[in-house]
């Protein structure tokens, strides 16, 4: 139930992030405040819900942009130094 609760939540406030209506340190806040208002739920799970939450109004750019950013990284791993 509580998992339920919180979701629509994180949603409405990654998806204000996005659009600019709160600073990077605003959402951190806003994200522990629901954390320690929560305890029920333990870290891995909020972030878990986080990380849904997050990728929930996300575009299909967004996605090939994150694939790409992956795959470079994982291609930097492999060079040798």
């Amino acid at each position: 139930m509580t998992r339920e609760k919180i979701y629509p939540i994180l949603v409405n406030i990654y998806t204000d992030f996005f659009d600019g209506l709160y600073t990077k340190e605003q959402l951190k806040f806003m994200l522990r405040k629901i954390h320690l208002a929560y305890p029920e739920i333990n870290s891995n799970d909020f972030a878990e819900l986080c990380l849904d939450a997050q990728w929930e109004n996300a575009t299909e750019k967004d996605y090939e942009e994150t694939k790409k950013i992956n795959e470079e990284r994982s291609g930097e791993e492999n060079t040798p130094f």
